[in-house]
């Protein structure tokens, strides 16, 4: 089998531990020559390109875009076309990805055992995903991939549940890349352990004022300098759509509405009350969800929504 070479997840710096496959460049079948861009990577620092060191055919792909796997795990295999099917499936054996079945205990006492998974779906789906299967008891043979190439994906082991990420409407998950984990991780460790110190600045708002003058105008409306700044902030938002998200686990939910909190004092503490779609809502309309927010906070009637 010395025609047969495996792609493996390389070690790209001193620090790297595991690597993500954002791209594969090549699919199963495809001729490559040394030097070929086969796929891309994502480490916790960097976005790298794996250029084949042999020529030869793409014969195995092991692993699914988007899913992290460490140093040296097999990703693929490239062979040449004389290779058969039976002498790379021995290789990938050799190497540890292919399943495994455990010897037979008769002394055992009966168990839950992890689902076993094997043929197409086996080969349709990466460690991660087969982990995640046997954790939820999920036969991935049951299971329809919506992947590329019909690989199998997180999502797809959690919708057989009925599992899924469970995001409100109007919200995009979006997962978080292995770059930004580690900058969320150490701005947060900055955020607890540096010392900060914060700046004051202060506006002219002689134009905000005139304007906020000129709606007042308007019979039944009073609108606040605060119910300005909430209307500004949605109209921001939706501007800028890369800071209207939060952060859950390891994935981005991207808002698409505007949801703005305001600060309500009442005799029982501070009250964080929400006016939703404020980016849909004039500044009189603001001041209005937000006299009403007020009155159900002084009144106990505020609910968690």
């Amino acid at each position: 089998m010395s025609d047969i070479y495996p792609i493996a997840v390389p070690k790209w710096g001193i620090e790297m531990v595991e690597g993500t496959i954002t791209t594969w460049n090549k699919s199963e079948g495809d001729a490559i020559a040394k030097g070929d861009e086969v796929f891309e990577m994502e480490s916790d620092k960097i976005v790298n390109v794996w250029d084949s060191p042999v020529d030869g055919v793409l014969r195995r792909v092991l692993v699914a875009e988007g899913d992290a796997h460490p140093v040296g795990a097999l990703l693929g295999v490239i062979a040449d076309a004389g290779v058969t099917d039976s002498d790379i499936d021995a290789f990938i054996a050799e190497h540890g990805n292919a399943p495994t079945e455990p010897a037979a205990d008769n002394n055992a006492q009966a168990t839950a055992q992890p689902t076993v998974q094997t043929g197409d779906a086996y080969t349709r789906s990466s460690p991660s995903v087969r982990r995640l299967a046997d954790e939820l008891g999920v036969d991935l043979g049951t299971v329809t991939g919506t992947g590329r190439r019909g690989r199998i994906t997180d999502e797809d082991v959690k919708a057989a549940i009925g599992g899924t990420t469970g995001a409100p409407e109007g919200v995009d998950v979006i997962p978080l890349s292995p770059i930004r984990k580690t900058i969320a991780k150490r701005l947060t460790e900055a955020k607890q352990t540096i010392p900060h110190f914060y700046l004051t600045a202060e506006y002219e708002l002689d134009g905000l004022l005139t304007y906020r003058a000129k709606l007042n105008e308007q019979d039944g409306v009073k609108v606040s300098v605060n119910d300005l700044i909430v209307w500004c902030v949605a109209q921001a938002l939706i501007k800028e759509p890369r800071v209207n998200v939060n952060l859950v686990g390891d994935d981005i939910h991207q808002f698409s509405a505007a949801n703005v909190s305001v600060a309500i004092a009442t005799d029982d503490g501070l009250f964080s009350a929400t006016i939703y779609a404020a980016d849909t809502k004039s500044p009189a309309e603001i001041s209005a969800a937000t006299a009403e927010l007020a009155d159900k906070a002084q009144n106990g009637k505020l609910t968690k929504e």
